[in-house]
């Protein structure tokens, strides 16, 4: 068998005076169908695996901008703008190791 729990030492408070990590702006907005893909990213959480998806997605649209190739397997180097391409495979590679901890 096993004992019951002793509650005489367990403490509550409200979950109005709790401060939260995570605000209602925070949360998914309702997606129209017939809007873009950039109004369906603009709806998805800004939280957890959805936000990550979100700056993934425009990092990607920056690099089409800026014309930097973006190779998953070995990333590539455009010698012209190899500055500004560093930069940004940088920034990739974190957000891909901040998604995969």
């Amino acid at each position: 068998m096993y004992q019951p729990i002793n509650n005489k030492n367990i403490k509550t408070y409200s979950l109005y005076d709790r401060e939260s990590k995570v605000k209602s702006a925070d949360f998914g907005k309702p997606f129209d169908v017939s809007k873009g893909f950039t109004d369906f990213l603009n709806s998805l959480p800004k939280i957890l695996a959805a936000g990550d998806l979100v700056e993934i997605a425009r990092f990607i649209a920056k690099a089409k901008k800026t014309e930097i190739t973006i190779d998953y397997a070995s990333p590539a180097i455009d010698l012209q703008n190899s500055k500004e391409t560093l930069k940004a495979m940088e920034e990739f590679k974190g957000l891909l190791a901040q998604m995969y901890k």
